[in-house]
């Protein structure tokens, strides 16, 4: 699952691991966050995950984030050097090693009033008491934000992933707080 944050990949993720697990499928959930300072490679987390998991067969293995995101949040947020493309096909090629079947869904959702309250929440949690001046500089930081992660998201799909076209699904809209899963989209063919 890709999207920037607070289009709700993780609320979709669950909703459909929930779904399948309800199915009597044997379906795995996992949610990916910064490299750690322990990883040998910017994408270890990925192919250590998939290779641990490879062995106890399952149906559906969901994944919150994937590793094109790795490419585009750690140069950009803890402005670390710019990771090489090879490092994530060397993640999709384990992860398509593993599996018979891969697909990734984009949940694509323009910056707009919903999305700026959702991330004014977020930095009012985080910063109880902070100025206007400070809630508005980190807006405008995580819209710009969020617009460079769709445009790279976009160019990294066109043009350096592993995984087929007819493999990449779209998905427009506010999924955010849903109960959407995706069994509603049709070319994933998700049955139980």
């Amino acid at each position: 699952m890709l999207g920037a944050d607070r289009v709700g990949k993780t609320t979709v993720t669950g909703n459909t691991f929930r779904l399948l697990r309800g199915y009597g499928l044997n379906a795995m959930l996992a949610h990916f966050g910064a490299v750690s300072h322990k990883a040998h490679s910017p994408t270890q987390q990925f192919t250590d995950f998939v290779r641990g998991v490879d062995t106890i067969g399952t149906d559906y293995l969901l994944f919150d984030r994937f590793v094109s995101d790795t490419l585009f949040y750690e140069p950009y947020r803890y402005q670390l050097p710019p990771i090489p493309v090879h490092c994530a096909r060397e993640a999709e090629s384990v992860l398509i090693e593993a599996s018979e079947r891969v697909d990734v869904v984009v949940i694509r959702h323009p910056w707009d009033e919903s999305m700026a309250q959702r991330h004014r929440q977020e930095i009012s949690k985080l910063w109880p008491g902070c100025s206007a001046y400070w809630l508005d500089a980190q807006l405008r930081k995580r819209k710009l934000e969020h617009e460079m992660y769709y445009e790279f998201t976009e160019r990294y799909l066109r043009d350096d992933t592993l995984i087929p076209a007819s493999r990449i699904h779209y998905v427009d809209g506010d999924l955010y707080g849903d109960d959407y899963d995706l069994s509603y989209i049709d070319s994933l063919e998700l049955k139980a």
